[in-house]
């Protein structure tokens, strides 16, 4: 397979080479691809979780979202947050 690059992708991956952080350009490239692949990945689980949302909401298995809930789940991601604790994934890996 042959492929061409804009001038600035070519730079970026021989500097990329000439660094040390690939042995050479294909390297470069297969690790453009797997990070690639790798977000779409997250981006399939997103919309998958996100439609299992729409469909609970549309069967009207959801519960009206109150103000002082909101309030009360800012201030514990704010707690979280101050002290270090990772948030927590429900559906995402």
């Amino acid at each position: 397979m042959n492929i061409q690059l804009d001038k600035q992708t070519e730079a970026f991956i021989e500097r990329k080479v000439k660094d040390g952080t690939f042995k050479d350009a294909s390297e470069a490239i297969r690790e453009a691809v797997i990070l690639w692949a790798e977000r779409d990945d997250r981006m399939r689980a997103l919309r998958d979780a996100l439609q299992i949302g729409i469909d609970q909401a549309n069967r009207g298995e959801c519960l009206p979202l109150a103000p002082d809930l909101v309030e009360k789940a800012i201030a514990e991601a704010h707690r979280r947050i101050d002290a270090g604790i990772p948030s927590k994934r429900d559906v995402l890996p």
